[in-house]
């Protein structure tokens, strides 16, 4: 999705986790920071971030789903226990 095209994205999640229901927020994470990680991985690198090493022949182009983040306007998110 990007700005030029006024693309936009909706994300629904199911966070599947070994922990028994209460117990996501005291073990392994918090649900914010598991999402904020999956998140920043949907978009094209920033400048100051590490790029990815590529053994081989650079894909071109390279896709990512999203220009920005910015872009994401709906996020719906629900766990389940493994």
């Amino acid at each position: 999705m990007c700005q030029k095209l006024f693309g936009v994205a909706e994300v629904d999640v199911t966070l599947l986790r070994p922990e028994p229901a209460g117990h996501i927020v005291t073990q392994g994470g918090d649900i914010d920071n598991r999402i904020k990680t999956l998140l920043d991985a949907l978009k094209v690198p920033d400048a100051n971030q590490a790029r990815p090493e590529v053994v081989g022949v650079l894909e071109s182009p390279f896709h990512c789903l999203l220009e920005d983040d910015n872009l994401i306007t709906r996020l719906a998110v629900s766990t389940e226990q493994l």
